[in-house]
């Protein structure tokens, strides 16, 4: 089919872009990666990372953090800034 792109090809993109995104989050930051999360109300919280990412219900990428139950999404966490002589991770 050509001309307008179908609501399915767009769908099926984001999920492609979102699972690459994954892949690329889990070989960069391993399981204990120091990250921030931001809360729902905008709190920043230090914490680790305690599984790698995955993609929830095939659409959405999440992460299990130490000292929260449940996942949160990924677009809410970050890696930590870098502490000056500390390796990387």
């Amino acid at each position: 089919m050509t001309g307008t792109p179908q609501r399915t090809d767009r769908w099926e993109n984001r999920v492609t872009v979102a699972a690459n995104d994954l892949e690329a989050w889990n070989r960069l930051h391993p399981v204990g990666t120091a990250v921030v999360l931001t809360k729902d109300n905008g709190d920043k919280v230090e914490t680790t990372t305690r599984a790698p990412a995955k993609m929830l219900g095939g659409h959405t990428a999440v992460i299990w953090l130490d000292g929260f139950g449940g996942c949160w999404a990924l677009d809410r966490v970050t890696p930590a800034p870098q502490q000056e002589g500390e390796p990387r991770s």
